[in-house]
């Protein structure tokens, strides 16, 4: 989706996606210790599963391209004391902190991108993480056409990360059931890392 899209949205004072307890499955990852080192959390939003990893001791930056979703982010570290940094940017040309991340985390920000820019967002992905980099990535499947963002097949998953050199450990698909969505929906949940 364009920018512009999501710039609508933020302009809302409350929105169903803005909300403070982190995903569920992020929460799951930290448990089972597969968050490791400094964490980039590709497309933020306002900040919620970055402010929690950051809670745990992780080194977070969260990134956006939507200039209030970060100002947001920003009330939310402050008001929490955390050490998150957020940074409005366009995560498909960022340069700063190259082979610097050990985890990264994408929940929603792959999907809700333009076609043209899915190779350019892995690129920046590739150079952003280290040598043993892991991402997981969560984004809406092509399986259910009443979702308002278009999903991803895992066609699609495969053919642009691996193209990269990204090898997928592993590739789930469920039903989740979101706060924003109207019922159920489909999900990939996946984890990848560097061919070696």
């Amino acid at each position: 989706m364009k920018k512009a899209f999501w710039e609508k949205r933020y302009q809302n004072d409350s929105l169903p996606f803005d909300s403070d307890p982190p995903d569920d499955w992020i929460v799951s990852l930290a448990k089972q210790n597969k968050i490791t080192g400094n964490v980039l959390d590709a497309g933020c939003g306002t900040g919620r599963n970055a402010l929690y990893l950051a809670g745990l001791g992780f080194g977070v930056l969260g990134i956006d391209v939507i200039p209030e979703a970060i100002e947001r982010a920003k009330i939310k570290a402050a008001q929490a004391n955390s050490f998150a940094v957020f940074e409005a940017a366009d995560i498909c040309t960022y340069n700063d902190h190259v082979n610097y991340f050990d985890t990264i985390i994408d929940i929603g920000c792959f999907h809700s991108l333009p076609k043209d820019d899915h190779y350019s967002y892995v690129q920046a992905l590739d150079r952003l993480g280290n040598h043993s980099a892991i991402i997981y990535l969560r984004a809406f499947s092509d399986a259910d056409p009443r979702c308002d963002v278009p999903g991803i097949s895992e066609d699609r998953i495969r053919t642009v990360f691996e193209s990269f050199g990204w090898n997928i450990n592993k590739l789930d698909h469920a039903r989740v059931d979101l706060q924003f969505m109207v019922g159920k929906t489909y999900a990939w949940f996946a984890e990848l890392k560097r061919n070696e």
